[in-house]
């Protein structure tokens, strides 16, 4: 009787401490599936505040000169477009700019800009128009360039990658190698270049 009353007793311990065993286990498991769940969280967190700072830099990037005239009158449809062909202009850089929009109902017509940049070798004045289709967006834009040195030399610098398009009257077109929509003219002006470089974008 009392060797069957320590056995009772020995399988009770046995099972006490399997049961304890696996509470434990249960305990650590949720520990850790915590702590996962904490790291995960911290990590969506990081990249959400990283995308929301990408964000404001690019905001800011754009809302600035022509960009900031054009929000500025009520240009609320195409002030995208015209920060994206202000940063294909001129990138970062500073410039001074013109813009021209309709009174009445700027939202809904043509909106012009015209801007330009100083450089070390010449100058750029570029001209954009941007207007309302639909839900989107046409652009037609003029850049001239000018620099002081010959069209062979502007072409071997600049624009070697560009093919050879048409001839108009004399005048040598080439092709932008990554845009179709995009032409560029080099026209001699004395010692100096005019290129001229006109496209459109829907």
């Amino acid at each position: 009787m009392i060797r069957y009353a320590a056995a009772v007793v020995a399988a009770a311990l046995a099972s006490f401490a399997q049961a304890q065993d696996q509470i434990q286990a249960q305990a650590q498991a949720q520990i850790q599936a915590r702590a996962q769940a904490q790291i995960q969280a911290q990590a969506q967190a990081q990249a959400q505040d990283q995308v929301q700072v990408q964000a404001q830099d690019q905001v800011q990037a754009q809302d600035t000169g022509l960009v900031q005239r054009a929000n500025q009158v009520g240009v609320k449809q195409c002030a995208g477009r015209v920060g994206d062909v202000v940063g294909y202009f001129h990138g970062k850089d500073p410039y001074a700019h013109l813009a021209l929009w309709h009174k009445a109902d700027p939202d809904r017509h043509l909106f012009h800009g015209l801007t330009t940049q100083q450089y070390t070798d010449g100058r750029q004045i570029s001209s954009l128009a941007v207007t309302p289709q639909g839900d989107g967006c046409d652009v037609s834009f003029t850049q001239i360039f000018v620099f002081s040195a010959s069209c062979q030399s502007v072409f071997e610098a600049s624009f070697k990658d560009w093919k050879f398009y048409a001839d108009m009257q004399g005048i040598p077109l080439y092709e932008d190698p990554t845009a179709d929509s995009v032409t560029l003219a080099l026209v001699p002006a004395g010692t100096s270049c005019l290129a001229i470089k006109t496209g459109a974008f829907y």
